[in-house]
């Protein structure tokens, strides 16, 4: 966990007779863990937040394609450097829902960058919003490890990780996050199999649809 990983750096340092550049580098790495323990807990509020409902208050209406395509636009540059290929499928009819802009961007966020985070060098991520059946459904697919079958509920619980997310940053809550931004808005999130990767669905309900 952060704060034992964080015990550990200051033990080690307390422990030997480093010299000035151990103790930065100490320094550094632990402030760096400490604004990730700062993070999981800004997250945990805001999930309780939201559960509580308060969120419901800032509801408006949100364009989803617009929403969409400027998050594409956005982390482009971040696939690119981890030698993706993000691209984008968006039907061009208006698909206006009411919700909390700030959380929808979250909600899709954490998704893509989930994607560009786990999957490994030169994977295809492919972001589509189409209208199926007058309800606004966006998928984020990938062609990387995915997520196998047992774990995809497990991955929705707070401070869940996969054995192979270990070795990377995060608190294990960007999907919980997700979870409780799309029950606020009535959405349902499913993950599938994409042969290879996963498929990641939000399904919103038809009477959000505006236009």
């Amino acid at each position: 966990t952060p704060i034992s990983r964080m015990r550990q750096k200051l033990e080690i340092v307390q422990s030997g007779s480093p010299d000035i550049a151990t103790y930065r580098t100490a320094v550094d790495e632990t402030i760096e863990e400490i604004d990730g323990i700062a993070d999981t807990f800004d997250a945990l509020l805001r999930i309780s937040e939201i559960e509580a409902g308060a969120r419901k208050e800032k509801f408006e209406q949100v364009e989803l394609n617009r929403l969409l395509e400027n998050i594409v636009d956005a982390l482009e540059a971040v696939a690119e450097e981890r030698h993706h290929h993000l691209s984008s499928v968006i039907e061009q009819k208006p698909l206006v829902i009411r919700g909390d802009r700030r959380l929808l961007n979250q909600l899709f966020v954490n998704l893509i960058e989930n994607a560009i985070v786990h999957c490994q060098e030169g994977s295809t991520i492919r972001v589509a919003l189409q209208s199926h059946a007058d309800r606004p459904v966006a998928t984020i697919s990938d062609n990387g490890v995915g997520i196998p079958d047992a774990e995809r509920e497990k991955v929705f619980r707070r401070l869940y990780r996969l054995e192979k997310s270990r070795t990377t940053r995060g608190s294990g809550l960007g999907l919980s996050l997700v979870s409780v931004i799309a029950e606020l808005h009535g959405a349902k999130v499913t993950l599938s199999d994409n042969n290879p990767g996963l498929t990641v669905e939000v399904r919103f309900p038809e009477l959000q649809i505006g236009s």
